[in-house]
């Protein structure tokens, strides 16, 4: 079996997805696959809602974009993104269907405005912490205590 990573299709689930669609007659599914630059954008422009449910992930950087685009995002617990619950931009679920059920329920049964209160608060929080300068200034931050130049933990260290 030939994983086809590259043409977005991880362990070619591609196929296994568009046998589903067709089993549950599926009418609005669309399999678009990568995108890039002005078409990413304007895909996240025009996206109420971003999913990302998995087994594993460290720290995916379209939950980022995703949120710097103020949409809200739905992803497991298999990633670090509790600052979706903590911020009220999305929904941070176990891995497991029911808790991905209950938070789409949950999406699909808010106003398009509330979705866009989400939304904001998600490129609030991009804005905040997640900035290159936010980041480098906390790397400086981190170097700074473990050189023991300043010796209050950083809030970020755990």
């Amino acid at each position: 079996m030939a994983n086809n990573h590259s043409r977005g299709d991880e362990f070619n689930h591609l196929e296994e997805l568009k046998k589903l669609t067709h089993t549950y007659k599926l009418k609005n599914v669309k399999f678009i696959g990568p995108l890039y630059g002005s078409d990413k954008r304007d895909a996240f422009a025009a996206a109420s809602l971003f999913i990302l449910p998995s087994y594993s992930e460290g720290a995916p950087m379209v939950i980022l974009e995703a949120l710097g685009a103020g949409v809200p995002v739905i992803t497991t617990q298999a990633s670090p993104w509790h600052d979706l619950a903590t911020y009220r931009c999305g929904y941070w679920t176990g891995i497991n269907v029911e808790e991905i059920q209950r938070a789409l329920t949950n999406a699909f049964n808010l106003t398009e405005s509330e979705l866009k209160e989400m939304g904001q608060r998600g490129r609030s929080l991009v804005g905040k912490y997640y900035t290159w300068e936010n980041s480098s200034e906390m790397i400086i931050q981190f170097y700074k205590w473990l050189k023991g130049e300043i010796t209050e933990r950083p809030i970020f260290v755990k």
